[in-house]
């Protein structure tokens, strides 16, 4: 179309669809960033648009070198050659969107995209845009965006004229080194995306701040040093103060990928689409200084370095609580008391009551002025045509976010509970360095360390269990761990990857969240078992049980990252693994299993990767530095200490996975089971958690005689379900 312009509207019309094809930058950087995995989101951003932008300096070149001047020199008319030229590119495009619609996928796992990859609820409507833009930090980046993307438009535009007017080149050797310019996209842009992901690797979410900052900085400061240099000077020496511009001006447009697809990730397309409009909207601006009639041609230059420069230094206006900013990490989360936050200003009191009504969650018996107070159980099966009563008695239609649902309540948290001091019983075994409470009942001895807290501790503790009272399973030693060495290896995914616990707890590879959750041993209260018929478990009491607030990043957003976003023929399966080496049983010495991908990828389950418990980074014997928590789940199926992953089309073949957590039928006794491989029939594992409930008071074997007898008598206990 290009090529048949023959009046002012063509050329207008043509300019309008220019535009719309340019929108296509949104798109690309929306699918770059779910195509690829967070430590590595600013290089993949950053390539993929720099070498798209590298096609104008190359159009410079080519355009006139390879097609333009060889037509005039053999005797085409101008307007001719330059008609047949624009037919080149159009080619080009025809071919490249073949492809892209051909050979290309939505996600690395997908051939459609499903909105949810993002986190977004909701359909998509222009009132999006008004959220969006409702957040200042956007604001900021859009018009960084514009000091640096908009900035280069304008150079684009002016340096080929600047060179051949105000240092008197011809055309062709002014174009070719504004052609410079745009071939500094082949990897200036690409070196700021991996400066961001550099720094991000060693100083967190702020390094991918600074990293912006230091860009733009120094953009400004050689864009101020060319409008310095005078056409009494060598025209080389403009040209080099412009390759170091215009490495840094390029490098901010890579940071500012590094930081884009975190700002706001249910909403990273509307976020984008306004980002990139920022870079034209700073074309704009520029053109207020390039083209206002001035007699001196440098100040524009100058002038706009200072609009580079304003824009830099509000980089510390950066700063989320999940990421951190300039200056600061992510925000702790506190755990002293009632006045604890999950990190959405919800106290973990109100979490606790929150935790009462999911059905993957206990149900603790309420001894509130000795009334008996009725709880009402929400299950995954409430749906929009089953409506839910509420605490106050409300009639509640449509589906219950069972992880987010909040009710207002006057409870408190309990003192905490701590394990002060290092236990005697534990003076001669490998575990010598752990603080444990004294109370805890031990059911094996003195090693491995295999306890419940006594029912009446557990009582007190009420809602929320403090790990130091919470039920413990291990099958040996405590592995001695680091918060800055240990390493989650990630593997049979799209984008293998090995995370460290800074990078993990960041919230770049997935959402942090605060989710009350109670998970039991499978033993618990076994021995009322072992009283009728002996199994091969040992002894459990009443107290195998425990709630507490679990810290962690969900599971289906890590899988996402890495690439996995739907079950398929070869990722059926996620396994889990412990440190290798660390028990004497199985080939690897690791304890570990697996559960369904679909399991693992269903949002509705809350499946984490927890490292802090009640707010707190978790303790050695419950898997510090990251466990896996899988709400209505075994203890038995949640990896403490986890340190691999990945993903498969098989089970677990692990020594724990078979030969640990199964019921078989009556008849069957252990040689039996081993001689026919019992143990390996699937029909028979133990995954979710049954029906059960235990009484605090009236105590075991406690009596009330008749003759006292109060009008009321306390009752208070628990009760548990697994999937509802």
């Amino acid at each position: 179309m290009a090529a048949a312009i023959s009046a002012p509207w063509n050329y207008a019309l043509i300019r309008f669809f220019i535009g719309c094809a340019g929108a296509t930058f949104v798109t690309n950087q929306f699918w770059c960033s779910l195509m690829f995995a967070p430590n590595v989101i600013g290089t993949a951003n950053a390539t993929a648009a720099g070498w798209g932008n590298l096609g104008g300096g190359v159009t410079q070149i080519f355009m006139i070198s390879v097609l333009f001047n060889p037509m005039t020199s053999s005797g085409m008319e101008a307007d001719t050659a330059w008609r047949v030229a624009m037919i080149v590119p159009a080619v080009l495009f025809v071919i490249t969107a073949a492809c892209l619609k051909l050979l290309c996928w939505d996600t690395p796992t997908a051939k459609r995209f499903d909105v949810s990859v993002t986190g977004k609820t909701k359909k998509p409507s222009l009132w999006d845009y008004v959220e969006v833009c409702s957040d200042f930090r956007v604001l900021v980046m859009i018009m960084q965006y514009s000091a640096c993307f908009g900035t280069e438009l304008a150079m684009n535009n002016q340096l080929a004229t600047h060179f051949r007017t105000y240092f008197q080149m011809d055309a062709a050797d002014a174009s070719a080194l504004a052609g410079a310019f745009g071939l500094m996209n082949l990897f200036a842009r690409s070196l700021g995306g991996i400066t961001s992901d550099i720094l991000f690797k060693y100083m967190g979410f702020r390094g991918r701040i600074w990293a912006q900052f230091l860009s733009l900085f120094f953009e400004a400061i050689f864009l101020f040093c060319f409008g310095l240099v005078d056409n009494s000077q060598p025209w080389y020496v403009a040209l080099a103060v412009l390759v170091c511009f215009s490495l840094f001006v390029q490098m901010a447009e890579g940071t500012s990928y590094g930081i884009v697809p975190f700002m706001n990730r249910p909403q990273l397309a509307v976020v984008s689409a306004l980002v990139g409009a920022g870079g034209n909207l700073g074309a704009v601006i520029a053109g207020f200084c390039f083209y206002r009639p001035i007699d001196d041609p440098l100040l524009p230059f100058q002038v706009h370095a200072g609009y580079v420069m304003f824009w830099a230094l509000l980089s510390p206006c950066y700063y989320w609580e999940e990421h951190g900013g300039m200056f600061h990490g992510p925000k702790e989360v506190t755990s002293d008391k009632s006045e604890a936050k999950d990190g959405t200003g919800r106290t973990l009191a109100a979490l606790a009551w929150s935790a009462r009504l999911q059905a993957r969650t206990s149900i603790f018996l309420a001894d509130r002025a000795n009334k008996f107070e009725p709880i009402v159980f929400l299950t995954p099966a409430h749906n929009i045509s089953q409506p839910c009563a509420t605490r106050d008695g409300k009639i509640v239609d449509g589906r219950i976010a069972l992880s987010t649902a909040l009710w207002d309540t006057s409870l408190e948290m309990p003192g905490r509970q701590d394990a002060t001091e290092v236990d005697a019983r534990d003076a001669n075994t490998p575990d010598k360095w752990i603080k444990r409470h004294p109370d805890m009942l031990r059911n094996t001895g003195a090693h491995p360390f295999n306890s419940e807290p006594p029912l009446k501790n557990l009582q007190a503790a009420g809602w929320i269990t403090p790990p130091a009272l919470y039920v413990v399973r291990n099958h040996g030693a405590v592995p001695q761990l680091s918060w800055s060495e240990h390493r989650l290896k990630i593997t049979g995914v799209p984008k293998p990857v090995e995370l460290s616990m800074e990078q993990i707890a960041s919230g770049e590879w997935g959402t942090i969240v605060s989710i009350p959750v109670t998970f039991i041993c499978a033993g618990n209260r076994r021995k009322e078992q072992n009283l009728t018929k002996k199994t091969v478990g040992f002894d459990w009491g009443a107290g195998a049980v425990g709630n507490s607030v679990w810290t962690g990043v969900r599971l289906c957003d890590l899988l996402a990252a890495v690439g996995i976003t739907r079950p398929s023929k070869e990722h059926r399966f996620v396994h889990f693994e412990g440190p290798l080496g660390e028990l004497p049983q199985g080939k690897t010495g690791s304890y570990g299993t697996s559960i369904d991908l679909g399991w693992a990828l269903d949002r509705e389950r809350d499946v984490l990767l927890a490292f802090k418990q009640n707010g707190e980074l978790l303790t050695p014997d419950h898997g510090f530095p990251l466990r896996t928590l899988l709400p209505g789940c075994i203890g038995g199926r949640m990896i403490k200490w986890l340190s691999s992953m990945w993903v498969s089309d098989k089970p677990s073949e692990n020594h724990y996975h078979y030969f640990d957590n199964r019921v078989l039928p009556p008849h069957v006794d252990a040689d039996l089971a081993y001689a026919e491989g019992w143990w390996y029939k699937p029909e028979y594992i133990i995954n979710h958690m049954n029906i059960n409930s235990a009484m605090f008071e009236p105590r075991h074997n406690s009596f009330v005689e008749e003759k006292n007898l109060p009008k009321t008598i306390k009752v208070s206990g628990y009760g548990y379900t697994g999937g509802g």
